[in-house]
């Protein structure tokens, strides 16, 4: 899967950095992440996510082709719809005005906050400056977010291993 993207200002030409170096079969969640920023940062997407502004031989009229056919794993081309950006836009609206309102509920904004704790696997390739561009997570000095990695997986084994932490935990 695509894990990375980067966009040429001028042309909108894709340069991918694809998990394991193959050639991709789709896009990941960072990767989403990456093409959107980048797309938005150089002009060929409005804050809405709505392909526009420069023209580019990679917007059609399915949407941004990130990879042609012969780029593609399985010979297809891997087309981004705005479907598929509006879906992530709406995802980060929703989270972005859950984590406002749940801060607003005990009188604090974002910048009250010491640490930003980022969890699991898609937090481990997250893009902070890619995320903060589309708005996913606040507009804050990077060193404020820490990432955990899986801590899901560490907890259980915190449990299955640990007496006192199944007791924590009841």
């Amino acid at each position: 899967a695509v894990e990375r993207v980067t966009v040429d200002s001028a042309t909108g030409e894709p340069r991918l950095s694809v998990i394991g170096n193959v050639k991709p079969k789709g896009i990941c969640g960072s990767g989403m992440i990456s093409l959107i920023a980048e797309l938005f940062k150089n002009g060929f997407i409005d804050p809405s996510g709505r392909l526009q502004g420069k023209p580019s031989a990679y917007i059609t009229g399915d949407g941004y082709m990130l990879a042609d056919g012969d780029a593609g794993e399985n010979g297809q081309p891997i087309i981004i719809c705005e479907t598929d950006i509006d879906n992530i836009v709406r995802a980060k609206a929703a989270i972005f005005s859950a984590c406002r309102t749940l801060l607003a509920s005990v009188g604090m904004d974002f910048g009250d906050l010491s640490r930003i704790y980022i969890a699991g696997g898609f937090g481990r390739y997250l893009d902070v400056a890619d995320a903060k561009t589309i708005g996913l997570i606040p507009n804050l000095p990077e060193e404020k977010f820490v990432f955990l990695g899986n801590s899901s997986l560490t907890g259980a084994y915190m449990t299955l291993m640990s007496s006192k932490s199944r007791q924590t935990q009841s």
